[in-house]
């Protein structure tokens, strides 16, 4: 093949691995189908093995007359040349292609961005126990409105004198709820009050956006 130009020795290992790749050397790639394909090649390596000794290796086994060899390998020169012409702002090497898509500068400086402000979270944080002091004092309102409806007879068993079942969880629930009310105010001027004054408004109250 030396008569064809420069010997495989000098082929780059771009050349190597579009030669060793699954593409049909008759065909024309994009420049991100040519990098997967080169991925693939060094994908199908052992962690020990080099390309390079492969290409030069199926070369040599080629006569000197193949004319598919020949072309196959003119054809991996072209599409080198269109890979070189292709800007790369990664700057990653061919074997680095085979660890995946790159991340890109763009993303990788706005991702810190995106996390959530530290103030945010603690009145996110602060936010949940009411959240779950309602939905018990709801359930418990469930729970005696199911009774009153499935479980009348329960209701109406005595306790003491005029006092029967039902009456005792009327107690239970209001004060449940009397106790809600009044742990709510005292826990939000304590503690989600002071958290809200350093979060912006639009966070600290995201229906405003509405």
């Amino acid at each position: 093949m030396s008569s064809h130009g420069p010997s495989p020795e000098h082929d780059s290992t771009i050349v190597a691995a579009l030669y060793l790749s699954g593409l049909r050397h008759g065909s024309s790639y994009t420049p991100a189908e040519l990098r997967q394909a080169i991925a693939q090649s060094y994908a199908g390596l052992h962690p020990s093995e080099s390309l390079l000794p492969r290409y030069w290796a199926a070369q040599r086994a080629a006569d000197a007359g193949d004319q598919d060899s020949r072309e196959r390998r003119l054809w991996a020169l072209r599409m080198a040349a269109v890979l070189a012409q292709d800007e790369q702002p990664t700057g990653r090497t061919p074997s680095q292609w085979a660890a995946g898509p790159a991340s890109s500068p763009a993303a990788a400086t706005a991702s810190p961005s995106r996390r959530p402000d530290p103030a945010v979270q603690r009145l996110r944080a602060a936010r949940r126990l009411p959240v779950r002091v309602t939905v018990t004092v709801l359930g418990v309102h469930m729970a005696i409105a199911v009774l009153a409806r499935q479980a009348g007879d329960l209701l109406a068993l005595p306790i003491a004198g005029p006092f029967n079942v039902g009456f005792g969880l009327l107690l239970v629930q209001l004060a449940v709820t009397a106790g809600a009310a009044v742990w709510y105010g005292p826990y939000a001027q304590a503690t989600i009050d002071p958290l809200t004054e350093h979060v912006p408004s639009c966070l600290a109250h995201p229906e405003s956006d509405r």
